[in-house]
């Protein structure tokens, strides 16, 4: 899975924002089985329920590239490396 997400999302006053990135990756690792708008709907509601900024979160499945990690292939594609 690939989240694409603003600051706002995982910043709170007071906290270190690596403790906001590890709320949002156990709320993605929640039920990962579910559609992409019921996952963004339910991260939403558990992180941000009376957002005080700007929220954007942008979910993408990345099936392709695991099935070319796991084939031994590398961690990128070749058109990716730079």
């Amino acid at each position: 899975m690939l989240a694409l997400y603003t600051d706002g999302l995982v910043e709170q006053p007071g906290q270190d924002i690596s403790a906001g990135m590890s709320r949002l990756a156990r709320a993605l690792a929640a039920n990962p089985a579910r559609s992409l708008d019921q996952l963004c709907d339910s991260v939403l509601t558990r992180l941000a329920p009376r957002a005080r900024d700007d929220i954007t979160l942008l979910l993408a499945r990345t099936t392709a590239l695991l099935q070319i990690v796991s084939r031994g292939e590398g961690a990128w594609p070749r058109s990716t490396r730079r």
